[in-house]
């Protein structure tokens, strides 16, 4: 992994060095045109002193083409203190997040974009885009490696989050399963997040908030949640795509602004969301709103999944409904200082959940029917979202219906910054 992450780091560092070169020899350019525009220089002139200077150029081999080409970053530090019900507590720091990638635009409709994850060793995304006009509509067009656009919260980027971490409604329904749980019932539904595929948005300037009106998209892709291996595929009983649609509307007064929509998926093979047997199918709902009120922000969504076959209850399979819904209002006491409550609350129906699942870097031993959780935290914003600090307390409460529990409470704070 250590190797992967040298070459990650060399080839991203080149491409750095490279946009670097290619700034300069487009300045002293423009310079000189410049000059030469004024009368200062003649055109003959002009072209000597470039010579002389030797100006360095940049040469992509094969991507003569390209007209601009940009890098990006974002370091996230970590640290946390959790006191677990029943099992030792927990706290260390953590690189929560390294991304580095780069984005070229290739002609006029053409873009391609690649993020590396340091922290994991992992691509966060590679997709080759076409940006244009259908039918009158501004679309865009990716093939490669997303999200798909499923859970408001997990497409609002990390580093956009005021609650630093993604509500346990969230993680269960579009992360993948992290702890051994019984066979064919592993808790996470992994129903959203990464995939393979192709995916097609229209009116993206409404769904960022750039502009108001109507924005949609829709996706097929491979079935499972995808991570590490990309170029993997896991057999011939898992080759049924997953359809994806969404669709909200973004909206602006002088008084408010914000968004509200609703996004649909369907999955239909039962290893794609670890069910009990192969023929399960998952058809997921999510509706979300996110209103600002002059310094008052109100966001909230709710998540519901209906499983055929899909969870494991006294060794049988069986139909399950889970659902959950968060709810998080937060206010800019300041222009740099942010306060942030949320809420949440998660019922797997028979799929089991775990704290240690759902609450990041806490630790327990129950599995139970429901999990809620409480935070409380602030936001410092030294160079607005670019440099920013984040401390939050977190209280999580894992039930079975009508019997024991388990709690863990804790501290959790980072360190941001993007370039």
């Amino acid at each position: 992994m250590a190797n992967t992450s040298l070459k990650w780091l060399a080839l991203l560092g080149g491409v750095a060095l490279g946009t670097a070169t290619m700034a300069v020899a487009q300045d002293g350019k423009a310079v000189l045109d410049a000059l030469v525009k004024k009368g200062i220089l003649t055109t003959e002139e002009a072209a000597e002193i470039s010579k002389d200077a030797k100006t360095p150029t940049f040469v992509v081999p094969g991507g003569k083409n390209i007209s601009k080409l940009s890098l990006g970053g974002r370091i996230q530090t970590q640290y946390f203190s959790f006191n677990n019900d029943d099992v030792a507590d927990s706290s260390g720091f953590i690189m929560r997040r390294l991304y580095l990638g780069v984005k070229a635009q290739i002609g006029a409709d053409w873009t391609a974009e690649l993020v590396h994850n340091f922290a994991d060793d992992a691509v966060d995304k590679a997709v080759i885009q076409w940006h244009g006009d259908i039918l009158g509509q501004d679309a865009a067009i990716d093939l490669g490696f997303r999200k798909v656009n499923f859970g408001f919260e997990e497409t609002t980027s990390s580093a956009s989050l005021k609650a630093i971490e993604r509500s346990p409604v969230t993680r269960f329904f579009v992360e993948g399963d992290y702890s051994a749980g019984p066979a064919g019932n592993d808790r996470e539904l992994g129903a959203g997040s990464r995939r393979i595929g192709v995916f097609a948005n229209f009116n993206d300037s409404a769904r960022s908030g750039k502009s108001t009106g109507l924005y949609y998209g829709f996706a097929v892709t491979n079935p499972e949640r995808q991570s590490g291996d990309l170029g993997t595929r896991r057999g011939g009983d898992n080759n049924v795509p997953a359809l994806w649609a969404d669709a909200g509307f973004s909206y602006k007064t002088d008084a408010v602004k914000g968004r509200f929509g609703a996004a649909v998926s369907h999955i239909r093979e039962g290893a794609a969301f670890d069910a009990p047997v192969a023929d399960a199918t998952l058809t997921g709902l999510s509706i979300y709103q996110d209103m600002t009120l002059g310094k008052f922000n109100l966001a909230g969504e709710f998540l519901y999944a209906d499983m055929k076959d899909g969870a494991l209850v006294g060794g049988v399979a069986e139909d399950a409904s889970p659902y959950g819904y968060w709810i998080q209002p937060s206010f800019m006491v300041t222009d740099k200082f942010e306060l942030v409550g949320r809420y949440s609350f998660v019922d797997g129906d028979g799929r089991g959940l775990r704290l240690r699942d759902l609450v990041r870097r806490s630790d327990s031993l129950l599995t139970a029917d429901e999990i809620q959780e409480i935070y409380l935290g602030m936001n410092y914003y030294f160079v607005g979202n670019s440099v920013k600090l984040q401390l939050g307390y977190i209280m999580g409460e894992a039930e079975i219906d009508g019997g024991a529990s388990e709690e863990t409470k804790g501290v959790r704070t980072q360190m941001q910054i993007l370039f």
